[in-house]
């Protein structure tokens, strides 16, 4: 029944831009929370991505507390000898791709995780070679289809609720398949 129980778990791979963005602008997580069901999931950190956010000045700490914060389970993985061999030919296949996007793509493509993530050339790779992607900046809100109580809500509609002379109000009024532009949320 356990074995079950671990199967029927969602799994997903963050990638580093994903991880900058929730540091940056924690509504992300409430957005991730919600629309991937986070909170019953599995959320791997490969070794690539840690060093990245490691280089951009974001700890291991920090990260595992986001993902506690979305009441996901954090899981370390290696990238094995293989996944490096197999993410040469990745490379060489998707311009768009640089080494530190094909090793996190090889890794969720040998873990069969759902690829997450923010860098367009890395989902149209991803979707390419058959891994299963989300970009966050493309989940749109219906109105009645979220938490009214979340953080994202609250700032959402404090900056819809602009008055009518305000020349940016129409930014703020998001569409389904537009593009959230996370910065605009502080």
């Amino acid at each position: 029944m356990v074995e079950s129980n671990i199967q029927s778990k969602k799994q997903y791979t963050l990638d580093t831009c994903v991880l900058i963005n929730m540091y940056k602008y924690p509504n992300i997580v409430d957005l991730l929370k919600h629309k991937i069901d986070l909170a019953n999931s599995e959320v791997h950190l490969c070794t690539r991505v840690l060093i990245e956010c490691t280089k951009k000045g974001i700890g291991a700490g920090t990260i595992f507390k986001m993902i506690h914060r979305a009441g996901a389970q954090p899981k370390y993985g290696n990238i094995t000898g293989k996944m490096y061999r197999e993410a040469i030919p990745l490379e060489l296949k998707y311009s768009k791709l640089h080494t530190s996007d094909s090793h996190i793509l090889a890794y969720a493509s040998a873990t069969e995780t759902v690829l997450v993530t923010c860098d367009q050339g890395l989902g149209d790779a991803a979707e390419s070679a058959g891994t299963c992607i989300i970009n966050p900046d493309y989940l749109s809100h219906p109105a009645g289809d979220i938490n009214p109580k979340s953080e994202f809500v609250k700032k959402f509609k404090k900056m819809a609720g602009k008055p009518a002379g305000t020349a940016r109000k129409s930014k703020y009024i998001l569409k389904p398949g537009h593009k959230i532009v996370w910065s605009t949320f502080n």
